[in-house]
């Protein structure tokens, strides 16, 4: 059988296949049945002029058997007109009266035997059908026989059987077509519910797994698919909450060991290398941060009335980063429109996701150099440096978890850049990175314009969680 991958065509090509099969039976079976009521009725004529016939039959003084056909029924009879024939026969077959051209009778006997009842046989160039029948004339036993010639039989029955099937098939096309596209129509409506489930499945995704296919109107024949579907998005929801909520736990519990860490290292004066150990504790405790950061960027999503100005989230990043900068003998300057750059999402996401990529620049620039954020009006922030830049084999691996562009460079887990990744999806946005002339890298976040001017209570001040 054909293989087609969608069920809709499988489902019409099987139903009209069945349509197919059903319109080449039923007249089939229509014509045989026609014919097995028009031999009936055939039957039934020749017997009833075989009564007839020996209703004129007579036997004279010598034995002689004769027929009186009425002068007005005679050219119905006569060889001439060649439709009907009649023959009479003793019991044993032998003509007693009879046609010129049915000297031996109609149907004639076989060892000394009279065929009886409907009888077909050929005579020359005719094709002859009819009964044979007994009777007693004047005491004696006779066969009377009366047969017509199928080649002029009654003009409706030809009408009626000959040309049934060439009818029937010109009506059964239509038909045919009709009902091809009535099953179409039925199999897309009754595929409905599937195609609404499969909408709905679409929608669901790692920040929005409270999601559920509707069970409401779904055939008996789908329900389990789509409960055990259901059933399998519970397991799934619980297993990513467990998960966001350990790494959220584990981040929390381990800042106050490094924060009492960090204490005793400052009151220590005995310690050597104490640089390094500040600086191994700095980067746990960046880690820790950023563990955190991805836990809530996880759990979070937006309202549709969020919006955040750019110029603001990035002033703010600045601030918080230029200390580390001239501690590294760096700097840090922003450049941005005029006018405020509003667009839609979180405020607290997007310093996120901007201070990620300005202190994965600062780690990246040289000594002497400076790290730039850039507002641009069409709703993108941009990241400068003049470090080494990314090589175009490692643009799509360094926005993966735990992806670092350098192994041996220390300052970093690799989840800096997926957390912006990340915060980026969830503002239905990108972010991108190319090589800038004369060195370095620039990242840019692309996000959506917002399409009104804010409301006050539409200003977001912190995350969601979903």
């Amino acid at each position: 059988m054909l293989s087609f991958r969608s069920l809709t065509a499988r489902m019409t090509f099987l139903h009209v296949v069945a349509i197919l099969i059903t319109a080449t039976a039923i007249p089939l079976v229509l014509f045989y049945f026609m014919n097995a009521a028009v031999r009936t009725i055939h039957e039934q004529a020749m017997s009833d002029q075989a009564e007839w016939l020996a209703s004129h039959l007579s036997r004279s003084g010598d034995g002689k058997i004769a027929l009186e056909v009425p002068s007005g029924l005679r050219a119905l009879f006569s060889e001439v007109y060649g439709r009907y024939a009649y023959a009479v026969l003793d019991e044993h077959g032998a003509p007693l009266v009879f046609q010129k051209s049915y000297s031996n009778g109609l149907f004639p006997a076989h060892a000394g035997q009279v065929p009886s009842g409907y009888q077909q046989a050929a005579a020359g160039h005719k094709h002859i059908a009819g009964v044979s029948i007994m009777k007693k004339v004047g005491g004696a036993a006779v066969w009377v026989q009366v047969g017509e010639d199928l080649n002029h039989r009654d003009v409706v029955l030809d009408d009626v059987v000959a040309q049934f099937l060439q009818r029937v098939g010109w009506t059964a096309i239509p038909v045919l077509l009709l009902l091809a596209t009535a099953d179409i129509l039925i199999v897309r409506n009754a595929m409905q519910p599937l195609l609404r489930a499969s909408m709905e499945a679409a929608q669901i995704s790692p920040n929005r797994l409270a999601l559920r296919l509707s069970v409401d109107d779904v055939p008996s024949e789908i329900l389990p698919l789509v409960t055990s579907i259901n059933q399998a998005l519970d397991r799934i929801e619980e297993g990513f909450t467990r998960q966001r909520e350990f790494i959220a736990d584990a981040a929390h519990e381990l800042r106050t060991p490094l924060a009492v860490l960090r204490i005793r290292l400052e009151t220590r004066t005995d310690l050597k290398a104490s640089d390094e150990l500040f600086r191994d504790v700095e980067i746990m405790s960046r880690v820790i941060g950023q563990l955190l950061d991805l836990a809530e960027s996880d759990n979070a999503h937006l309202h549709p009335e969020d919006t955040a100005e750019l110029h603001e989230v990035c002033s703010e990043v600045a601030l918080h980063i230029a200390p580390l900068a001239l501690t590294q003998n760096k700097t840090v300057a922003l450049e941005a429109a005029a006018a405020p750059v509003w667009v839609r999402g979180n405020a607290e996401l997007l310093r996120r996701a901007v201070r990620n990529l300005a202190e994965n620049a600062l780690r990246h620039a040289p000594p002497g150099s400076a790290v730039e954020l850039v507002v641009s009006p069409d709703a993108k922030v941009s990241v400068l440096d003049r470090g080494d830049g990314v090589p175009p084999s490692k643009r799509d691996t360094i926005f993966q978890r735990f992806g670092t562009q350098n192994p041996h460079r220390t300052g970093g887990a690799g989840l800096g850049l997926s957390i912006v990744k990340r915060i980026v999806q969830v503002h239905q946005g990108s972010v991108t990175v190319t090589s800038r002339p004369g060195g370095g890298s620039q990242f840019t976040l692309h996000l959506i314009a917002a399409s009104h001017p804010p409301q006050e209570d539409s200003i977001s001040r912190g995350p969601r969680r979903a």
